[in-house]
């Protein structure tokens, strides 16, 4: 293991880690992924001690009578499982975004994407054989044109800095990540568009929060819902280009950068 110069956190060096695998996987069916009931992390530690998930895109190629010999496993939780996967396979595009576990890229992240996408990436779509509509499968967009997407265009969102502009950048060129994104085409995953919170006021328009600490008059993604329904953004790292943060009981470090940089 090792700790990168500026970072807290210490980070395996094997990239074919058991452990760092099962985590990704972990994190793809999490409630805020791809939500699929019943598959939690012990299920996906067995599912991968047994040969039969290798990464995130074969989930989908599982079948019941792959489930039935296993352990814990019989032929109603199987089904069960099945139909949980199934039925996880229309989703959101933030919530995709978020379930591929994209370092220094997560919920807020993926939700200021999902908004700007095809504001940041005009010129792409009108070159490209796509006709984007509510109909439109966005995988097809996201295997296709994320890759062209260069750092400087994810930074023309508010609210992205540079580090989560260069993951972006790195994880979309990937050639085995883009492999996990056929499976998914493939198998039958549908990514929408059309699946956020609707916006109801200009009051916060083009303005962007990070939130940190315990809030007492709602919960954390209560306040995200309200300054988005605004029509603000959020952020999960402080920066020059964050407007306001909303600090609650017991702030973190969040809140003595934005003193620093005068927020």
């Amino acid at each position: 293991v090792a700790r990168k110069k500026g970072e807290a956190a210490t980070y395996c060096l094997n990239k074919k880690c058991f452990a760092i695998e099962m985590e990704k996987v972990t994190h793809f069916v999490s409630k805020k992924g791809f939500n699929i009931d019943g598959m939690g992390e012990k299920i996906v530690e067995q599912l991968m001690n047994a040969g039969l998930v290798a990464d995130a895109g074969e989930i989908f190629e599982l079948k019941k009578g792959d489930l039935e010999p296993l352990e814990r496993f019989a032929e109603k939780s199987a089904q069960n499982l099945i139909e949980s996967i199934e039925k996880s396979k229309k989703i959101s595009l933030e919530k995709f975004i978020f379930a591929l576990g994209i370092r220094h890229v997560g919920e807020e992240t993926a939700v200021l994407i999902s908004k700007n996408i095809l504001e940041i990436s005009k010129f792409k779509v009108q070159s490209s054989k796509f006709k984007v509509n509510e109909k439109f499968n966005f995988l097809n967009f996201v295997f296709n044109i994320f890759p062209k997407i260069t750092a400087e265009d994810w930074m023309s969102i508010k609210g992205i800095g540079d580090k989560s502009a260069q993951s972006l950048v790195e994880w979309f060129r990937d050639r085995n990540n883009l492999k996990i994104l056929r499976k998914m085409e493939k198998m039958g995953v549908i990514i929408t568009i059309n699946n956020l919170q609707p916006i109801t006021s200009n009051k916060l328009k083009g303005l962007t929060f990070v939130l940190t600490g315990e809030l007492s008059s709602f919960t954390r993604d209560e306040a995200k819902d309200i300054i988005r329904t605004q029509g603000g953004n959020i952020s999960s790292s402080v920066s020059k280009k964050t407007d306001y943060i909303l600090a609650g009981e017991n702030p973190g470090l969040k809140y003595d950068k934005a003193k620093e940089l005068d927020v």
